[in-house]
């Protein structure tokens, strides 16, 4: 089972490549 932060990186991933918005790949970078 992955951790809590891999899913929230790995959504933040498909949010920024389905929105095209750049701020989710800024937090996802936090979450890394």
């Amino acid at each position: 089972m992955p951790s809590g932060n891999s899913v929230a990186a790995m959504n933040c991933s498909k949010l920024n490549r389905i929105t095209g918005e750049t701020k989710w790949a800024e937090i996802q970078i936090k979450f890394l």
